[in-house]
């Protein structure tokens, strides 16, 4: 997809009326972001697309809320892929600023949605990589939810093994359901928010062991 389709997109995204946009417009904007190398999604980080997506986490239409929450995750993966494992997500402060954390946050209250809740924990977890979430409420459920979602799945969580598995899930022979998915990309983020004592003592407070976080 060209990049002025994908500029033209965002704009869309930011100011038209709610009515006026079509799932085919945000279907297409996440399968441009499920198909790009992580440079690349670098790249459309840099054309500063959080303000646009996180306006459509108010949109009525499930079906929009959810490409726009997968492509928000997409993003914000690629920042943390290409980053140090010690440094704070470099889109922290984006999001801050169009007040992206607290309405993830509300859409993980909210929504109906399983697979949205999920996601919208999982991109809360990214957000929070080695940095405490201060508020104790939404620790508390971001996480319990995360546990939740690894519940029932052993698998190799660092980096590569996760990654290795997302290539997995997209070859139709292997067919790696999207549920077992989300649990293993669950573990990813529990692993790192690990890395903040606060966030280690929430995770911990009712048995589970950041051991099975290595698990394979």
């Amino acid at each position: 997809m060209e990049i002025g389709i994908i500029d033209s997109l965002i704009r869309i995204f930011a100011s038209r009326d709610f009515a006026m946009i079509s799932n085919s417009y945000t279907l297409a904007f996440f399968k441009y972001t499920d198909s790009c190398n992580f440079e690349l999604l670098q790249q459309l980080f840099n054309r500063n697309p959080y303000p646009a997506l996180i306006r459509l986490l108010n949109h009525q239409k499930e079906d929009i809320v959810r490409d726009s929450i997968n492509s928000i995750s997409n993003i914000l993966e690629s920042g943390f892929q290409l980053s140090d494992d010690s440094e704070l997500h470099p889109h922290f402060q984006q999001m801050i600023e169009c007040n992206g954390i607290q309405i993830i946050f509300n859409l993980f209250r909210s929504s109906n949605d399983q697979w949205t809740k999920n996601k919208a924990s999982i991109c809360i977890g990214f957000l929070f990589v080695s940095r405490e979430i201060n508020n104790a409420s939404i620790r508390q459920q971001i996480i319990a939810n995360l546990i939740g979602q690894v519940n029932g799945l052993d698998i190799g969580t660092n980096m590569d093994a996760a990654n290795a598995l997302k290539g997995l899930s997209r070859n139709p022979e292997l067919l790696l359901d999207s549920d077992d998915w989300k649990r293993i990309k669950s573990k990813e983020r529990l692993f790192f928010l690990a890395q903040n004592t606060t966030n280690r003592t929430e995770i911990e407070k009712d048995g589970f062991a950041i051991s099975r976080l290595y698990d394979n």
